[in-house]
């Protein structure tokens, strides 16, 4: 589910520095983040809030069922961690696309 598209999902840029590029580094990008990205299919925000709360409740009946869930999502490696981030995972799109569709919009409207 993408949380963006519905407005649910608030992101945060802060450009902290502008600093020199460092030979061999494909830019941009990401130097540091919060939190892991919301599972597919989770239930929206609602099912994403209540996700966040099992791993802090070992006791509920849904804890083992719905780590396991989290965990097998995308081919995940290790348990689901809600406090994970991998800056390593953060793509970013080429924005050229985008510009052209602007562009060509705002020329209709002249």
């Amino acid at each position: 589910m993408n949380f963006a598209r519905l407005g649910c999902l608030t992101l945060l840029i802060a450009l902290e520095g502008v600093l020199a590029a460092a030979p061999g580094k494909r830019y941009p990008r990401c130097m540091a983040g919060e939190r892991a990205v919301p599972p597919d299919d989770c239930g929206g925000p609602h099912g994403y809030a209540q996700l966040l709360d099992i791993p802090a409740q070992p006791d509920d009946p849904e804890h083992a069922e719905s780590l396991e869930w989290a965990t097998s999502i995308k081919g995940r490696r290790d348990p689901f961690d809600p406090e994970a981030f991998g800056e390593q995972q953060i793509k970013f799109a080429n924005p050229a696309p985008r510009l052209k569709q602007l562009l060509a919009h705002l020329a209709s409207r002249r």
